[in-house]
């Protein structure tokens, strides 16, 4: 089953968390316990969207006092078309916290995924024909950035079958600021399931007309009408 899941590009979506262990409080005294991270993936056969997780401490006693290299380090969150992209400056990805340490990126459900600092590539943005930026004016709910990687617009533009929905807002405290200024989520929709780009920017945008906040509950809706908290 394990094969079929790498393998076969056509497999059924999947959703799966794996858990490794309790995470130890960055505050508590290091003592002999080991720790462990977390795995989530969202998978269907045109994309995967990986989460990066959280750092976590060698697991040798004291081992980070001399080196960090058996760390386990937290990386961002991407959306990895399975068209292509060499590496993750290729993908649309929440980098998370600019401190390696305090960097959580768990925050990923089906064909959603949330955070802070979400980066849209140069790449997506290279014909206006396919991406629609609104930009928000500081201070303001934010801006959104609508994405048609469906192959409607000639190379080099990504042909990846999808269209890509990325909200991005302005940090408005002290504490998101100091994680990197900016927090936000995207939502992808494979475009070979009958629905437009404009209807899926629309569904979107009808759907989710009201302010985020980062330090609180939220609530999205996709543009296929599930609810995310």
């Amino acid at each position: 089953m394990i094969l079929d899941l790498v393998i076969n590009t056509q497999h059924t979506p999947y959703y799966q968390r794996i858990f490794h262990g309790k995470r130890r409080d960055l505050g508590q005294n290091y003592h002999w316990e080991p720790t462990g991270g977390v795995e989530i993936y969202a998978s269907e056969a045109h994309f995967l969207i990986s989460a990066g997780g959280y750092w976590v401490e060698p697991p040798r006693n004291h081992g980070e006092l001399f080196t960090d290299t058996d760390a386990g380090w937290a990386v961002p969150t991407t959306l990895m078309p399975t068209a292509g992209g060499i590496n993750r400056n290729d993908f649309i990805r929440i980098e998370g916290s600019q401190d390696d340490r305090l960097r959580i990126n768990t925050c990923v459900a089906p064909r959603f995924a949330c955070g802070m600092n979400p980066t849209v590539p140069e790449r997506y943005l290279s014909n206006k024909d396919c991406a629609d930026v609104r930009e928000g004016a500081p201070g303001t709910d934010g801006g959104w950035a609508f994405i048609d990687a469906s192959g409607r617009c000639p190379a080099p533009f990504p042909n990846d079958g999808l269209y890509v929905a990325v909200f991005k807002a302005q940090c408005q405290s002290d504490e998101c600021i100091n994680h990197g200024g900016f927090y936000g989520f995207f939502e992808v929709q494979p475009a070979d399931e009958g629905i437009s780009f404009d209807t899926f920017r629309e569904s979107v945008l009808h759907n989710n007309d009201h302010p985020y906040d980062w330090a609180a509950p939220n609530q999205y809706i996709t543009a296929s009408g599930h609810t995310i908290m």
